[in-house]
């Protein structure tokens, strides 16, 4: 159970509820991410910042609202507009997508002064070992070629279904700029998947 407080777990940990920032009011929650990235962002610039066809720091809470509305996705506004939780989603309503393949949800965080984009999460649960590992590759090899060699790449991910709790992992950190893609074998989820697109831009 350590892996859950490791940079893998750590989102899982989030979405299950064992984080208490989940309760925190939406300036608490911003005020701790933006204390996250400065730990974690690296030097230099990124040479694309990747967001499924969405503008870090400048989309709005209205305009992805508008998005959903217009795909007839399902989605709910949290934390006075801070959070926007999507449910379902095919990968032809987004703008752009690495893997091809629906999504189990998808989640959009947003300042609390201004509502423009923070972050972008997604996860997909209860996938076959095999989708797994061929999304898990599509994805991890559309950023080594837009963005380079990761920072970090741990676990394989062609194995995620062979034990409980295997995983792996692909980050980079730029100074304007966080993604990663990790996959995990839980024992009630399945294999996971989480893509995750954060802006490096807090100060």
């Amino acid at each position: 159970m350590g892996l859950l407080h490791t940079s893998l777990g750590k989102p899982l940990l989030m979405k299950v509820g064992g984080c208490p920032a989940a309760n925190a009011p939406p300036a608490g929650v911003e005020e701790q991410r933006k204390d996250a990235i400065r730990t974690t962002r690296g030097t230099d610039p990124a040479p694309k910042r990747i967001a499924l066809g969405f503008t870090l720091d400048k989309t709005t809470f209205a305009e992805v609202e508008a998005w959903a509305k217009s795909h007839h996705v399902v989605c709910k506004a949290q934390r006075e507009d801070t959070l926007y939780s999507c449910e379902n989603i095919p990968s032809d309503a987004l703008p752009t997508t690495m893997a091809h393949t629906k999504l189990d949800e998808l989640e959009f965080s947003f300042r609390v002064k201004d509502k423009t984009l923070m972050a972008v999460s997604t996860w997909r649960w209860h996938m076959a070992e095999d989708v797994a590992a061929r999304d898990f590759e599509k994805v991890a090899g559309t950023l080594k070629k837009d963005l380079g060699e990761p920072a970090k790449n741990e676990g394989n991910q062609k194995n995620l279904g062979r034990e409980p709790f295997a995983g792996a992992v692909v980050e980079y950190a730029f100074k304007d700029y966080l993604c990663s893609i990790s996959g995990i074998n839980l024992p009630n989820k399945g294999i996971t998947m989480h893509e995750s697109y954060v802006t490096g831009v807090v100060d």
